[in-house]
């Protein structure tokens, strides 16, 4: 399991140090989608989240919220960074398309990874365990 859990950690270490030292690029994507300016110190902030929650996985006491986090946090980012549909027809719209579902597998680990946590949490009556 640990093993498991840190080798799911690596994209949320690297996506969230690239989100808080090269915020420009994402923010300019959060503009496009809509979100109000100044959207860096969002990104950063994104980014900052990732990286903690990378490192809440790796421990018993802070998994289910750390899931929580990045269950909540990768639709939103998704949705501003792979508008694949937004794109013409081509390479780069395929590649963006296999990065949203990639995203899309990644919410689906977390959410497994938040079930598994809260269930650990109580015992076999239902009842929140020490």
């Amino acid at each position: 399991m640990k093993l498991g859990l840190m080798l799911f950690s690596a994209i949320f270490l690297m996506g969230g140090w690239q989100q808080l030292t090269e915020p420009e690029p994402r923010a300019q994507m959060a503009v496009d989608a809509g979100l109000p300016r100044p959207p860096d110190v969002l990104v950063r902030f994104s980014g900052i989240a990732m990286i903690l929650s990378a490192f809440g996985l790796q421990f018993r006491r802070t998994r289910a919220a750390s899931a929580a986090v990045l269950v909540a946090q990768l639709p939103i980012v998704t949705f501003i960074g792979q508008r694949f549909w937004d794109l013409p027809s081509g390479p780069d719209r395929k590649l963006t398309a296999i990065l949203f579902t990639k995203n899309v597998s990644l919410t689906g680990g977390a959410l497994m990874i938040l079930a598994y946590a809260l269930s650990r949490r109580t015992d076999t009556r239902g009842n929140l365990a020490n």
